[in-house]
């Protein structure tokens, strides 16, 4: 029985992976994948209203780094690592993919339903123009 046993611990041991040591230093995927979507919602906001905003203060690399507690040579060292992995770093920007159309689904969700609510307020002002106008 004792034999099972040294067997069993050997094949488990040797099924275990050895952790990369650069991969111990990087940003986890869930969290690159994050700030490589808040990076794409800055950009898109930085050239939709660049003109009316002060993005230097808002956005930008302090944000991020605030945000997520990571600095520059910590996003490098990760955006490295992950590039010589392109398998994980396609992984990463699917799921940021992903992310983004649900965002734009939602978005163009409540802009219908704004659509929608404009189009009543128009309906009733219309009727109460109607109302006022006749009890005259």
């Amino acid at each position: 029985m004792k034999k099972y046993h040294i067997i069993y611990f050997l094949i488990f041991c040797c099924c275990l992976s050895p952790i990369d040591d650069n991969q111990k230093n990087t940003i986890s995927k869930n969290t690159m994948k994050n700030i490589l979507k808040d990076i794409i919602i800055m950009e898109s906001i930085k050239k939709s209203y660049g003109s009316r905003i002060d993005h230097k203060k808002i956005f930008g690399d302090k944000y991020i780094f605030e945000k997520y507690g990571v600095n520059d040579s910590l996003i490098k060292k990760s955006q490295d690592y992950y590039a010589q992995n392109p398998k994980i770093y396609t992984e990463i920007y699917e799921s940021v993919l992903m992310d983004m159309e649900r965002m734009v689904d939602s978005i163009e969700v409540l802009v219908k339903i704004q659509e929608f609510n404009d189009s009543q307020r128009k309906l009733f002002l219309n009727s109460l123009k109607v109302l006022v106008s006749g009890n005259r």
